[in-house]
C-alpha cells in the first residue's frame, strides 16, 4: 500500500491529480509487484505512532509548505515528524518523490527530512525543452533500468540549493544536458530507501513513458522489488 501526500500550503500545482492518477495506474498495472494507493488527508492522521503500519511506500505528489513543521492542522508535530523518520530509518520502508517533494519542508523546520531523506531543496527553475541524460557513474542502476541514456523533453527544471551528490551515501541517476545539474537521486536511509525526481511539474509530463518508466522502477526500487 502506498500513502500518497499532496498537501500543498503555498503554490498549488495543477498536476497534483494526474500524479495521483499515475501512481494509482502504475501499482495497478503491476501484475506480481503491483501497490493500492490511499490519499492522505491534510492533518496527516496516519503519521502517529503505529499509524504508517500498513504501508509500504510514502509518495509526495506535488505537496508545498510546511506540511509537518507548520501545518496547524496537525496536533503533534513532533510526533508527525518522528513517526515518518521511523517508517524509512527504523522500519526499514520507502519514500518516493516528484517535483515539489523537494519544495516542502524547505524552510529546516523538518532537519531530517531537508538533509537527510531529501538531501537538497529547491531553490530556483527554468522552464525549457531540454535532455535528461543518465549519470555515467550510475548508469546501470536499476531505476535506469529500460530507459534511453539521453532522451528530449519540456518541464519545469528545478535546480536545487546544493548538489545532492555531494552529500553522503546519495546517487544521483538523472541529470539537465545543459549544465548538469541533477534531477534525479536516490539513496539508502538507514534501512529503507528514497527515490526522487525534480521532474513533474505539468499535466502531460504525467502522460510521458520515460517519466513514468523510471517514477516505476523507483518505486519497485524503494520497496525492494528489485535490486
Amino acid at each position: 500500500k502506498t500513502l500518497i501526500i499532496s498537501t500543498a500550503l503555498e503554490f498549488p500545482h495543477e498536476s497534483i491529480g494526474e500524479c495521483q492518477k499515475m501512481i494509482r495506474e502504475l501499482g495497478a498495472a503491476e501484475t506480481t509487484n503491483g501497490w493500492t494507493t490511499d490519499v492522505e488527508t491534510d492533518d496527516l492522521p496516519h503519521f502517529v505512532a503505529g499509524g504508517l503500519r500498513d504501508y509500504a511506500l510514502i509518495f509526495s505528489c506535488n505537496p508545498t509548505g510546511r506540511v509537518f513543521s507548520g501545518n496547524s492542522k496537525v496536533k503533534d508535530k513532533p510526533a508527525a515528524m518522528k513517526a515518518f523518520q521511523d517508517f524509512i530509518e527504523t522500519d526499514g520502508k520507502a519514500f518516493g518523490g516528484v517535483h515539489s517533494a523537494s519544495d516542502f519542508e524547505n524552510t529546516n523546520g523538518f532537519p531530517w527530512f531537508t538533509n537527510v531523506l531529501m538531501g537538497a531543496f529547491f531553490a530556483s527553475h527554468t522552464e525549457t525543452a531540454g535532455s535528461v541524460v543518465s549519470d555515467t557513474q550510475n548508469v546501470a542502476h536499476p531505476v535506469l533500468a529500460g530507459l534511453s541514456a539521453n532522451y528530449s523533453t519540456a518541464d519545469e527544471w528545478y535546480k536545487m540549493n546544493r548538489d545532492p551528490g555531494s552529500q553522503p551515501a546519495f546517487k544521483i541517476l538523472q541529470r539537465l544536458a545543459s549544465d548538469s545539474r541533477p534531477l534525479t537521486w536516490v539513496k539508502e536511509v538507514g534501512a529503507g530507501r528514497m527515490f526522487y525526481t525534480a521532474r513533474g511539474h505539468g499535466k502531460a509530463v504525467y502522460a510521458e513513458g520515460p517519466f513514468r518508466a523510471v517514477v516505476k522502477n523507483g518505486i519497485l526500487w524503494t520497496t525492494k522489488r528489485i535490486n
